[in-house]
């Protein structure tokens, strides 16, 4: 009798964990309506929790069976027992549950502004998703001339009431975005507007980038502008403080008559110590 009661005990736990498992709805694993008021959910907690208890089953595979229930079960009254948790729960599901950054709800909130609130979440989220993978990227420098204003501090004419002239001379904007395309390769984008002196020039720059292993990696770059050129980079880290970088360029003059100029850099860097890096450097062209 007492296999059959087992038998009978674990068949029951299964069918039961079952069902919670492939539905998820969270009112199932109470057994009651969506339409249960607080009562109703505080009593179905207290009649499961004394039933599911793993105390109450020596069997060892009811035992366990009567945990996972008793889990379920906890995690269930917590959020149906709790208004603004289940509202959630009611309009979005348990996607809405689990997303970050619901405001504190100080009032009801009905169905409708629940549903906006969990889609601005939702697009705040693919926003910094998007951000992380694009790792967009914007630069503002100027270059201000004040000296009126120290010739006039230094002056020692005291009738001098003029006020200093300050001067823009070089205003850069620029902006990159990244493109991943495999987990080993990147393309880059970047834009850059220069106004000096009142001339104003520009460059588009893209490149291509391969993670050769986890050590060393190689690009190339293709600058279109006043002076195009292609370039070609390679980073090798040989220690964890040391690494050798070799970088060579192809520059276009446009003119009459096309000329190509290169140039070439190889430098080692070093790191001394966590704020101190020593570098070697050979430069041609």
């Amino acid at each position: 009798m007492a296999s059959n009661n087992d038998d009978s005990s674990s068949n029951f736990f299964t069918n039961d964990l079952d069902r919670n498992d492939s539905e998820r709805d969270l009112y199932a694993i109470l057994h009651i309506s969506k339409d249960a008021d607080t009562t109703t959910i505080q009593q179905a907690y207290r009649r499961l929790t004394l039933l599911y208890h793993p105390d109450k089953h020596t069997d060892s595979r009811n035992k366990q069976l009567a945990v996972d229930l008793f889990i379920q079960v906890k995690n269930a009254y917590d959020i149906l027992n709790d208004p603004q948790k289940r509202a959630i729960y009611d309009v979005v599901g348990m996607k809405g549950l689990k997303a970050e950054g619901w405001e504190i709800i100080t009032r009801t909130r009905t169905a409708r502004e629940i549903l906006d609130e969990y889609e601005r979440l939702a697009k705040e989220r693919e926003e910094k998703r998007f951000n992380q993978i694009t790792n967009p990227n914007a630069s503002i420098h100027a270059t201000i001339n004040l000296t009126d204003i120290f010739n006039q501090i230094n002056s020692i004419d005291d009738n001098n009431n003029i006020l200093p002239k300050i001067e823009t001379t070089e205003f850069t904007v620029e902006q990159s975005i990244d493109i991943p395309l495999t987990r080993q390769d990147t393309a880059t984008i970047n834009a850059v507007a220069t106004i000096r002196n009142g001339r104003g020039i520009g460059s588009l720059t893209t490149s291509f980038r391969r993670i050769l292993s986890d050590l060393s990696w190689f690009r190339i770059d293709l600058t279109y502008g006043q002076r195009p050129y292609i370039g070609f980079h390679y980073f090798r880290r040989i220690t964890q403080k040391l690494q050798a970088n070799v970088h060579t360029t192809f520059s276009f003059i446009m003119s009459r008559k096309t000329l190509v100029t290169s140039g070439f850099i190889f430098s080692i860097n070093y790191q001394l110590t966590h704020n101190l890096t020593s570098s070697l450097q050979w430069k041609t062209g």
